[in-house]
């Protein structure tokens, strides 16, 4: 049940927390890949998913793309060079990582 008369999360949080929430992950998987049992391919991909969505609100959406477009360039640093392809999906979202570069992509069916 909700408590009404409890703080809430405001969305501008919830966007900053779930773009920390996915550096973490790819920093966490890409030291992962250094580890001796870690399989490796000619193309290597790595696949995140998040069952929130906060990219349903407009100004979270908004917030997250700017953070994403400020984080640009020190993507080397932050998703470095181990996976090919980063794929995040975020709700109706997929947040995909190539190259340097990131592009963010909505279900057509979006509401």
């Amino acid at each position: 049940m909700f408590d009404f008369g409890g703080d809430w999360e405001s969305v501008v949080d919830l966007g900053q927390h779930t773009i920390d929430k996915i550096f973490e992950s790819i920093r966490l998987k890409r030291q992962k890949f250094h580890s001796p049992d870690f399989a490796k391919f000619d193309e290597n991909w790595l696949l995140l998913t998040n069952h929130q969505d906060p990219i349903r609100h407009p100004i979270t959406a908004a917030l997250m793309r700017e953070k994403l477009a400020a984080a640009e360039p020190r993507f080397s640093e932050i998703i470095g060079s181990e996976f090919d392809r980063i794929y995040v999906l975020v709700g109706a979202a997929c947040i995909k990582f190539e190259k340097g570069k990131f592009d963010v992509n909505l279900d057509p069916n979006y509401a």
